[in-house]
């Protein structure tokens, strides 16, 4: 009986001590992360074995299910914009649109790229990077022509839009860019030399022949300024190739507008007055229709955001809590 006591108590001892080195094995040998399909890709020379899982960045990342753990989940959407396919930052942009009934601060909300999801290889090397986090910063509500800006948290009222640049405008001359919200006088900046935004901005200026005041000039200048294109910046005293003013005829002319020297001096003081942003801005910045629905943001990187594929673009507010995300 002592006999049969004494074995059972060895062997289970035997069994307990089998245990725990399985235990040991299991947490102490390295992992192999699984791939797409967890295949077993052979890799020598790493030092865990001749057979090792590599994963790899063409993981579908359309095929996550992640956690929308914000108290504002879903009020704002994202559309991918052209971030797939464009590679420059000045050009690379997305859009955030409000899709609530009630109006969001968005300033000090963040934006995140899949990079820190992805494993990549490099000969025998695995290697991880951190994903690029951007803020939402402020913006101006009224770019100012003089460069007077004036920051202020960037609100979405409903079904607003911010159209988010990855990287910056770099002219500041004549007016610098910072980020602005889009109004009745934008599109004269959208016109002007040099200034080429992605998308572009709306042209939704007051056209020349509704402007106020056009129909107490004289006949020739009504009839020039009908004439006239929306958001367009005349130019004054048109230089030829030998650095004089000249007219449409090559004349020397130091009253042209836009190769036209037939105009009152009047009708030139008038076009000068009003038809450009500064003047723009003179003239409506009080009126009812004055303020655009799309913000412009420029988050200042000097590198690609988003991928061209394989990506997840996530939006975080405040609390860094997941408001929405979109993969392509």
């Amino acid at each position: 009986m002592f006999m049969n006591k004494y074995q059972g108590g060895f062997i289970e001892g035997l069994i307990m001590a089998f245990g725990l080195a399985a235990i040991l094995i299991l947490f102490i040998l390295p992992k192999a992360p699984m791939g797409p399909s967890g295949s077993i890709v052979s890799l020598t020379g790493n030092g865990v074995g001749s057979n090792f899982t590599i994963p790899t960045s063409n993981t579908n990342n359309s095929d996550k299910i992640i956690s929308k753990n914000s108290a504002l989940a879903n009020t704002v959407s994202i559309n991918t914009g052209n971030a797939s396919y464009s590679v420059q930052p000045i050009d690379e942009y997305i859009e955030l649109r409000n899709n609530s009934g009630k109006s969001l601060n968005i300033s000090g909300w963040s934006l995140s790229n899949s990079k820190g999801d992805t494993t990549y290889t490099a000969g025998n090397q695995i290697m991880h990077f951190s994903s690029d986090q951007s803020i939402i910063p402020q913006a101006v509500r009224v770019l100012s022509p003089y460069g007077a800006n004036y920051s202020q948290n960037v609100v979405l009222k409903p079904n607003e839009s911010a159209v988010i640049t990855t990287g910056s405008v770099g002219i500041t001359s004549p007016i610098k860019i910072v980020s602005f919200k889009e109004n009745a006088c934008t599109g004269y900046i959208e016109n002007l030399p040099n200034y080429n935004f992605t998308p572009a901005l709306q042209m939704n200026c007051v056209y020349p022949r509704n402007e106020p005041g056009v129909r107490n000039l004289d006949t020739q200048c009504q009839d020039y300024i009908n004439s006239m294109q929306s958001c367009h910046t005349p130019l004054y005293n048109t230089v030829d190739t030998t650095g004089h003013t000249a007219d449409r005829q090559g004349n020397t002319c130091n009253g042209c507008v836009d190769g036209n020297n037939s105009l009152s001096g009047s009708c030139i003081a008038f076009i000068k007055e009003h038809f450009s942003y500064q003047g723009c801005l003179a003239n409506h910045q009080n009126d009812a229709n004055f303020e655009g629905r799309t913000w412009r943001i420029f988050l200042n990187k000097q590198w690609e955001l988003w991928a061209k594929n394989y990506e997840t673009i996530s939006l975080f507010d405040s609390n860094e809590k997941l408001v929405n995300y979109v993969s392509y």
